[in-house]
This record gives structure tokens, sequence and C-alpha cells, in this order.
């Protein structure tokens, strides 16, 4: 359960926290692992915020040695979707529709590789820290 996306993520001293309720629900990991990582992908993408890639990286290194099991093939599928339907609307203006088409083009390998359960490509993206 969860909202897990940068906007719920202030500082709290010298510690990040989680904050924000208005997505909780009941659901799966995946979803929150996808949603962040796609969120986090595009802020030094298209919003030249660096910090997005470095709390990329924490993010998956916590929620690996945290949780058990993470289905990344799963989390793929979700990131994936995110690329093709939120993130036309929320960076498309900010964008050229060169690099948007890149990022649906992204968003399709992404679902397709992880449909196939394909994880010798899934370990070539960001989402490799997950296999560790």
């Amino acid at each position: 359960m969860g909202d897990s996306q940068p906007g719920n993520i202030p500082a709290c001293g010298d510690q990040l926290c989680i904050l924000g309720s208005e997505l909780v629900k009941s659901g799966t990991s995946s979803f929150d692992i996808g949603l962040m990582t796609a969120e986090l992908y595009c802020l030094p993408q298209y919003a030249n915020q660096e910090g997005g890639a470095a709390l990329l990286a924490v993010f998956l290194d916590a929620y690996k040695s945290n949780i058990e099991h993470v289905d990344v093939p799963k989390i793929a599928i979700r990131k994936g979707a995110h690329f093709l339907v939120m993130d036309p609307t929320v960076w498309g203006r900010l964008v050229t529709p060169e690099r948007m088409s890149a990022l649906v083009h992204h968003g399709v390998q992404l679902i397709k590789a992880g449909w196939e359960r394909d994880d010798a490509i899934l370990r070539t993206t960001m989402l490799e820290p997950l296999y560790r």
C-alpha cells in the first residue's frame, strides 16, 4: 500500500520521508515501484533535475533490501504503461515529439519484456538493481 511518487518524498532533516495519501490503496509493490521508477526516470530526462537519478538508485536499493521477492517483470509492465499513458500527458508539453516518441517506444519494450518475463532484457534496464 502506498503512493510512491517523487512529490511525496520530502527531506525530513537529514533523511527522506515518504508521505502522501491521495492515491493510497491496497495493491502490489510492483505498482508502487513501477510508478516511482517511471517518474524518477523522467526527472533528469525532461526536467533537468539530476537528483532524480540518485534518488532512483537509493529507492531501488532500499526496496530490494527490504522486500524478499520483487517481481521485476510486473514492475516493468507497470513502468512501461506509465510511459505510454501518463508521461505523454505530463511531460509531453516539455519535450520534443521525438523524445516523447522514444519514451513511448521504451515503454512498449518494457511491457513486452515484462509480459514475456524476459529477465535478460530487463537486466539491461534501470531495473537491474532489483536483480541483485
